[in-house]
């Protein structure tokens, strides 16, 4: 593991799989006075970009993290994971993986594997912060054939929505 220092933006945004571990993600929360810590992790087979938002826990020298949207858990990444709260005086570090990216045989239909491997580390399950999965919808497609995929009830309420000037 290493810190991945200023320079290093497109390399970290180039391993990083999701908006919320992205370069630019971090500087927001910067700038609402999150600490933020970015790291490279290598495994045998990859390099992920791993990004943990620290809030401090006023009046302690405590803090919490979170890692949302990150790489799938690997035994390098936990003790990545490890190292920076230990460093931060972290109490907890939030995981939450993005289980679409498909990676070392885990996917985002092996969420038990992903459980599994947390588990074994001594995480304990917690309430979520987003969705569990993600929902991509291919804009190539035209309105028509969009609207076939959506639920009947869906085409309805979108269809009803300009009658009854519904605001958004």
């Amino acid at each position: 593991m290493r810190k991945t220092e200023e320079n290093k933006k497109s390399i970290h945004n180039k391993f990083a799989f999701h908006p919320l571990q992205s370069w630019e993600w971090g500087e927001f929360r910067r700038a609402w006075g999150n600490d933020v810590v970015r790291t490279q992790v290598k495994s045998d087979r990859y390099v992920d970009s791993l990004q943990v938002v620290i809030t401090k826990i006023p009046r302690t020298g405590f803090g919490i993290g979170t890692a949302l949207r990150g790489p799938m858990p690997t035994k390098e990444i936990l003790n990545a994971l490890l190292k920076i709260a230990k460093e931060q005086n972290l109490i907890f570090i939030k995981l939450e993986p993005f289980y679409a990216v498909k990676k070392g045989g885990i996917s985002c239909a092996d969420e038990k594997k992903v459980v599994e491997i947390l588990k074994d580390a001594g995480a304990t399950p917690g309430k979520t912060l987003f969705t569990p999965t993600s929902f991509w919808i291919d804009l190539t497609k035209s309105d028509e054939e969009l609207l076939k995929s959506f639920h009947p009830k869906t085409r309805y309420k979108i269809r009803i929505k300009p009658l009854k000037n519904i605001l958004s």
